[in-house]
């Protein structure tokens, strides 16, 4: 069974100007123009890819979904968010309490401590730029933020940390 192709809208270059004035991102800005270079210079999606530095499918990715959906398509949610995020927040809260109660004495825990249960977590290893962030996501901060200057090399598998006050129960 042969597929049933959109047709191209009739007349749509001035929708696609007024389209190109409201671009923010230079995404956007390429998306319209794959769809202006078409509609105006009529020229072939292998023309555009080349012009523009996208794939040829990539071009014809764009100008099928106008075909289908028109001026719909430039209302699309973008792709933002956390897509390889290892743990969530909850999840990481609960994480940094069980360390917490963990190391109950005085609410003071090692950086390797707190690296090592995210990596039993997340189920694989992970670098300490991820720790780092995470702790700060927390609203963690350093104990001693003295002793991290003075020594940099090593300080940071001797870092510790203590609990916000407003945090602790």
């Amino acid at each position: 069974m042969p597929r049933i192709r959109a047709q191209w809208p009739a007349n749509c270059s001035a929708e696609l100007l007024a389209e190109q004035k409201r671009t923010q991102t230079k995404e956007q800005h390429r998306r319209v123009l794959c769809l202006l270079l078409r509609e105006v210079a009529h020229l072939k999606p292998a023309q555009i890819a080349k012009v523009l530095g996208l794939s040829t499918s990539g071009v014809r990715r764009v100008q099928a979904l106008y075909a289908n959906e028109g001026k719909a398509m430039f209302e699309r949610p973008g792709r933002g968010g956390a897509h390889h995020r290892n743990l969530t927040e909850p999840e990481e809260r609960e994480m940094l309490e069980e360390v917490i109660t963990a190391a109950l004495p005085g609410c003071t825990v090692g950086f390797p401590k707190i690296q090592e249960a995210y990596e039993r977590r997340a189920g694989h290893p992970v670098s300490a730029s991820v720790v780092w962030r995470m702790l700060r996501r927390q609203g963690w901060r350093t104990a001693s933020l003295d002793t991290i200057m003075a020594a940099r090399g090593w300080a940071a598998s001797r870092v510790h940390f203590e609990l916000p006050a407003w945090r602790q129960r």
